[in-house]
């Protein structure tokens, strides 16, 4: 998006996604036929924890995985009032709370923009190249999935089969199921944890595979954790609440003491 638009990215987690060419700060949001756009907000920060800051929201409708066929500016003061009344509809006022932005209301609201139809940069033709890879070597239809080129980079060392359906595990081999979780800083999480779903999510698993990255795409060790430890460790925050989204952290030092490490080999 940030190519079609001239626009310049802003590096960080946190924060908008970009500057426009006037430097103002922008927001980018996404979807991918035939689904619709996505605003996640947690009641305790609020909405405008989510449009402060920002002159616009740019709306990008991509052919999976990740050819952009569409692309609309809507003002914030628009985004806002859609929001808003929204949250007025909704039966859910606690908690984690998810706004559906469908696609009849940006193409109603917002500018139609240009998408340039100039050679693919160095960057998106590396991208093209890797989704040949993936699909060739591993099955996968769409690296741009959260968490899915992590998935791959493991299931390459650890000699294991990726289980694309992503309410399922993460990969598979003979011997059973594996969940994989990854860090860059040390923190591995599992997310989204209700009283109705940890022990499935837990114990589907032969084992939990922890990969510590050195950067996004290097790994520097892998540990392999016993389902029934990491359950031990969980009970000590259960029950989760019912009005939050819970997500469950471990971290290194304790994966070290409790954990096998099979990457890399003694």
């Amino acid at each position: 998006m940030a190519d079609s638009l001239n626009h310049n990215l802003i590096v960080g987690k946190k924060g908008s996604d970009a500057r426009d060419e006037d430097g103002k700060q922008v927001e980018y949001k996404t979807w991918k036929a035939p689904y619709r756009s996505k605003l996640n907000i947690q009641s305790t920060t609020g909405l405008d924890h989510h449009l402060k800051g920002t002159e616009a929201w740019y709306f990008g409708k991509f052919k999976p995985p990740f050819e952009l066929i569409g692309l609309w500016s809507v003002q914030i003061d628009k985004v806002k009032k859609f929001c808003e009344d929204f949250l007025k509809r909704t039966k859910v006022k606690q908690g984690h709370i998810t706004i559906d932005f469908h696609e009849k209301w940006v193409i109603k609201t917002g500018q139609t923009l240009p998408i340039s139809k100039e050679p693919a940069n160095r960057f998106v033709q590396s991208l093209r190249t890797a989704q040949e890879i993936a699909k060739r070597s591993h099955g996968v239809d769409d690296i741009t999935l959260k968490g899915r080129i992590r998935e791959i980079l493991i299931a390459e060392i650890l000699g294991h089969k990726i289980i694309v359906d992503s309410m399922l595990s993460d990969a598979r081999d003979s011997k059973g199921d594996y969940e994989y979780l990854t860090s860059l800083e040390g923190n591995f999480q599992m997310t989204h944890m209700t009283e109705e779903n940890s022990h499935n999510k837990v114990f589907r698993n032969e084992a939990i595979y922890c990969a510590q990255f050195e950067d996004p795409v290097t790994i520097s060790e892998i540990w392999k954790i016993d389902p029934k430890v990491y359950m031990k460790k969980m009970k000590k925050r259960r029950p989760w609440p019912k009005d939050t989204q819970n997500n469950f952290t471990i971290t290194l030092d304790w994966v070290k003491k409790v954990g096998t490490k099979v990457y890399p080999s003694a």
